[in-house]
């Protein structure tokens, strides 16, 4: 069981992410400070920049992403018919979240 204030976190971030935008106009948000240090930390393996490039929804810097990449890429974009999502391929996770 989550304790009360972990709770009312995640539904605060269930309810925003489903209302979205007041208004309903698109409001790009900017990545933040921390993020952005994150992903030129030099300690990082290329492999693991990668893989933050992509959750952090940075996957334009991303040169020739593999089409594992590309799956993550199109369920973060929620492109659910991206046709990688129903490749065997593609990573099971990926997919399992994209049905």
């Amino acid at each position: 069981m989550l304790p009360s204030t972990a709770l009312t976190a995640l539904m605060t971030v269930c309810f925003l992410t489903v209302a979205g935008p007041a208004g309903g106009q698109d409001q790009a948000v900017g990545l933040s400070t921390t993020v952005s240090n994150l992903l030129e930390d030099e300690l990082l393996e290329p492999s693991q920049r990668r893989w933050l490039h992509i959750f952090h929804g940075q996957w334009d810097q991303l040169e020739n992403p593999t089409p594992a990449e590309q799956a993550w890429i199109a369920l973060y974009r929620y492109d659910l018919n991206h046709p990688l999502l129903r490749d065997e391929a593609a990573p099971a996770m990926a997919r399992a979240r994209a049905a």
